[in-house]
């Protein structure tokens, strides 16, 4: 819904969400998201952007063979040969990572990236989100953020240092439209144990 909001003024078609670092839920927040949007009558594609450690393929049980990578070391690739449907979920397609590249920091801020994100907008999609590697530590998600709409930051609570999430935003305002924040969990107290528990909400 509130991305829906931020649509008014601006049309918001690209998203990009990503993460400070590792393990805060990044890959499946945008997979739930993807088929949120799908479920409600949506067209989404959701690119696995992440050619390093990439897990939208496996968290959906589809094939890695041809993806982004092979979309962008060869044109002749299609992008509609390449995409993938998921089993019982109806408007959402998939582009998972492809193979493995020796440099995906020269792939992602070439000429061809940019052709392709043109290629992607031709296509009658109301969302394209894009799962790339934790934004610190690698510049993977600060070469594709100014091709996007927009960035979300997702921050996993109790599970990072709180200068990580600053230190990201920071980063993200630079090259970005910081469109907000996804927290995936939170702390809650057993009052009968007096241990802590961390679940996703």
């Amino acid at each position: 819904t509130s991305i829906r909001f931020l649509n008014i003024d601006k049309p918001l078609r690209k998203i990009l969400i990503t993460s400070s670092t590792p393990k805060e839920g990044k890959s499946l927040i945008n997979i739930i998201f993807a088929k949120t949007l799908a479920d409600i009558g949506l067209k989404v594609l959701l690119i696995d952007a992440d050619m390093r450690k990439p897990q939208v393929h496996e968290r959906l049980g589809l094939n890695n063979i041809l993806g982004l990578s092979n979309l962008l070391v060869d044109k002749n690739n299609e992008l509609s040969k390449t995409v993938q449907k998921v089993k019982g979920i109806k408007n959402l397609d998939i582009l998972t990572s492809g193979r493995q590249v020796p440099d995906t920091t020269r792939l992602l801020r070439s000429e061809r990236m940019k052709e392709l994100i043109t290629d992607f907008e031709k296509e009658n999609y109301d969302y394209i989100l894009f799962d790339p590697p934790p934004i610190l530590g690698l510049s993977d998600a600060n070469l594709l953020s100014p091709l996007c709409d927009g960035t979300i930051l997702i921050v996993s609570l109790e599970n990072v240092n709180k200068k990580l999430p600053l230190e990201s935003i920071n980063k993200i305002k630079k090259t970005s439209n910081l469109l907000g924040l996804i927290s995936n969990g939170s702390s809650k107290s057993d009052q009968n144990n007096g241990s802590n528990s961390y679940a996703y909400e």
